[in-house]
């Protein structure tokens, strides 16, 4: 008996949509439509083991680990502390 098995190309967050490849090399964040205030807005999705410590991130954003999924709204401010600890401001 022959089955039809499809091919998964991707491992991640299940419910982003089509399978794909990443790219080596490439420096482009995946980014689905998100609603924030009733408000459509193109947000960015992170690894959290791909983000730099020091290096300052912007919401609208997704953070995704093993463990926990993190949303920063628009206009707030993200990154990793020196011990890898994510620190989001919301002033």
């Amino acid at each position: 008996m022959k089955m039809n098995v499809k091919k998964m190309d991707h491992v991640g967050t299940a419910a982003l949509g089509p399978p794909s490849r990443a790219q080596l090399g490439s420096l482009s964040h995946p980014s689905v439509p998100v609603l924030f205030g009733g408000k459509k807005q193109k947000t960015a999705i992170h690894s959290r083991d791909a983000l730099k410590p020091g290096k300052k991130y912007s919401g609208p954003a997704i953070i995704t680990e093993y463990s926990a999924t993190t949303v920063i709204p628009p206009g707030k401010r993200f990154h990793l502390d020196p011990a890898s600890n994510l620190i989001v401001t919301i002033r």
